[in-house]
């Protein structure tokens, strides 16, 4: 199935200047990295977040369900339409797709200076539920256990499984890399990623 994406549109509260934008994400989570990158960056629509407080925002779907072949075409479209390349906060005329060599960054390398304003930007930034438990998903590894009765286990995060049993994490990590044969009575063998 082809990915579907919107068209959206900020509008200024006060000044009326609008911004024309496109993504293939929910436009809550777009409106977050926009106001992550207004905390880096300085083109026009980033320097007016860092200038207007949020509720100075007007946040709106102009289009839904496009496919994303299309949201290039139709982002250039409304810009024009809504005049938002001259009268408003879009730097470009738009339809970029930013991917590889069409990406105006392509080839270049961002300066420590720049990397290290991002990590002081996303310190203490709280992630939701949903990123955690998909970060956590991505990285988790299932594992075969055999107790010391003899009794089969297969679990999918060994250190809560060791913190539940009173088990040391490090020690039953060796056994599963075949550094160990057991610990405790306890064995134990990596049987893959979860997917």
């Amino acid at each position: 199935m082809a990915k579907l994406g919107i068209i959206y549109k900020a509008t200024n509260k006060i000044n009326g200047k609008s911004y024309i934008g496109k993504t293939v994400r929910k436009l809550e989570i777009r409106i977050n990295r926009h106001y992550n990158d207004s905390k880096v960056y300085h083109y026009k629509f980033a320097t007016a977040l860092r200038k207007y407080s949020k509720n100075n925002w007007k946040w709106e779907i102009l289009h839904k369900d496009i496919p994303a072949s299309k949201l290039s075409s139709l982002e250039k479209i409304e810009i024009k339409k809504y005049d938002t390349l001259y009268n408003g906060y879009n730097s470009t005329e738009g339809g970029e797709d930013n991917i590889g060599k069409s990406n105006p960054f392509y080839g270049h390398k961002h300066s420590r200076k720049t990397k290290n304003n991002w990590s002081k930007i996303r310190k203490g930034v709280k992630q939701s539920e949903d990123t955690i438990l998909k970060r956590a998903n991505s990285n988790s590894k299932i594992y075969k256990i055999i107790r010391p009765n003899g009794e089969i286990e297969i679990i999918k995060n060994l250190a809560k499984y060791c913190r539940e049993n009173a088990l040391d994490n490090r020690n039953m990590g060796n056994v599963a890399k075949g550094k160990r044969k057991q610990y405790k009575g306890y064995k134990c063998s990596l049987m893959g990623k979860v997917k």
